[in-house]
């Protein structure tokens, strides 16, 4: 390959990187599986008395009203990257996750029930808390869903990540600069003549 090869292509890569952050930015982290794994069953509740019955996802046809439990999740994400007297730097992506404890109706005909509201208040939602906690815990001791849940709900979650396919790109621009000098200087410099082109040159 000739050495000129080896000098354009690390000018053309540290451009390429110096131009990613408008042409090809880094997309968001993927939220952690802890709500996928909290909520991989269903969580059901009707009331009783001051408070709630768990109700068996195999029972709860013709139960009225129903309510379903979740989390409204809020995430906030951003992309950060800085560049120093022209040379790129990394890509560094942060995620957050904040939960709360959510529910909605799950019995079908619920607009017809003029009495029950589609979601729990405030509240209630609160006096719910500890008893999805425990039930979860319950349900399955060994996995501790309930105190994953009470950790998504008090703490959230928290990504930082500088893995992405576009800090590649850019560690393949700054690796490939020694090359490029290697290729530069090689382009002044003459090889020297072998033994036998010595030979041939003075007859």
């Amino acid at each position: 390959m000739p050495a000129w090869v080896w000098v354009i292509v690390p000018v053309l890569l540290i451009l390429l990187g110096n131009m990613l952050w408008k042409i090809w930015p880094p997309s968001k982290l993927d939220e952690p599986t802890d709500r996928s794994d909290v909520f991989r069953e269903s969580i059901l509740v009707v009331p009783e008395g001051e408070s709630f019955r768990f109700m068996p996802f195999s029972e709860h046809k013709g139960v009225k009203p129903l309510w379903a439990v979740t989390v409204a999740v809020h995430e906030k994400n951003s992309v950060s990257w800085d560049s120093y007297y022209g040379i790129t730097g990394l890509f560094r992506r942060e995620s957050r996750w904040t939960y709360e404890l959510a529910t909605h109706r799950f019995d079908v005909d619920w607009k017809d029930d003029k009495e029950s509201s589609f979601a729990l208040s405030a509240e209630q939602v609160r006096r719910l808390t500890p008893l999805v906690i425990a039930e979860l815990n319950g349900r399955d001791p060994n996995a501790k869903l309930g105190t994953r849940l009470e950790g998504l709900l008090k703490d959230g979650r928290e990504t930082k990540s500088y893995v992405c396919a576009q800090n590649a790109v850019i560690l393949l621009g700054w690796l490939s600069v020694p090359l490029g000098l290697i290729g530069l200087c090689s382009m002044f410099i003459r090889p020297r003549a072998g033994p036998g082109q010595q030979g041939a040159s003075s007859v």
